[in-house]
């Protein structure tokens, strides 16, 4: 994972993180090598954060999140399902009260309609357990 954060005013932030894995296995130790499963390997993973504070009360925040698709193991039999792409961009903003803060959040902007790679990976029996992610 590589991840990055910068302060580009004292007002403003951003950071950023990329996580990408793979890998091969010989399970059956004939010299043959196969992709891991979509079950241990999860696909690329891109996020963007940035924080603004816009008065000494007030914060705004932002994320895109992305989820690469991946499909070798599917390609090469050893799973029966592969991860869809997907894209999620969240928005809030907080004010801070004597005695706490209040926030208010607001996800999935876009109102995209995606499973999370964690439900993709249901199949047989709970593949009547995929739901959709929340919209707006």
């Amino acid at each position: 994972m590589y991840a990055a954060d910068w302060t580009v005013t004292d007002s403003l932030t951003l950071s950023g993180a990329v996580s990408w894995n793979d890998g091969d296995n010989d399970a059956d130790d004939d010299g043959d090598f196969d992709p891991l499963s979509n079950l241990a390997i999860l696909p690329l993973k891109v996020s963007i954060l940035g924080g603004y504070q816009i008065t000494p009360e007030w914060d705004a925040n932002f994320q895109v999140l992305h989820i690469g698709s991946r499909d070798r193991s599917l390609n090469a039999g050893v799973d029966v399902f592969e991860i869809d792409d997907y894209t999620t961009v969240d928005a809030g903003l907080g004010y801070d009260l004597p005695c706490g803060q209040v926030d208010l959040q607001v996800t999935n902007l876009l109102n995209n309609d995606y499973i999370d790679a964690v439900s993709q990976s249901r199949f047989g029996l709970l593949s009547n357990r995929r739901f959709g992610a929340f919209g707006r």
